[in-house]
């Protein structure tokens, strides 16, 4: 269980970098801010702006693409270890359980009085 955990570390930390995705928001935010959307656009200007555009709903699209399966992986490894601590609950229960009734029957044995031995009786011939 625990390279499980290991792993959504490491990939969480590889998807996940929060500087950077930070960084990248706030160039994209200031980039907005000081566009004029009055100004009349040149062609190659339009051309620009549809590739930018696109680039940036594919690099979106492919960021929720990469969240979307690091959550499904979560939530499998997560279901994962829940089953397993569900399981070794279930097993020390069990092994707490016998130990219990052992212990008792052994308690039971030892408190119980040994029967009296039968007196051995020779046969008298006559």
């Amino acid at each position: 269980m625990r390279t499980d955990l290991n792993s959504i570390k490491k990939e969480l930390s590889r998807l996940a970098n929060v500087d950077k995705l930070k960084k990248e928001i706030n160039r994209i935010a200031t980039d907005l801010k000081n566009f004029d959307d009055y100004l009349p656009l040149n062609s190659s200007a339009k051309q620009r702006l549809t590739q930018v555009e696109k680039q940036v709903e594919k690099r979106f699209r492919d960021l929720m693409k990469t969240i979307a399966q690091l959550q499904k992986q979560i939530d499998q490894n997560l279901a994962k270890f829940m089953k397993s601590v569900r399981g070794g609950k279930t097993t020390a229960k069990t092994a707490r359980s016998t130990a219990r009734k052992a212990k008792t029957s052994a308690k039971k044995k030892a408190s119980t009085k040994p029967a009296p031995a039968k007196k051995k009786t020779s046969a008298k011939k006559a």
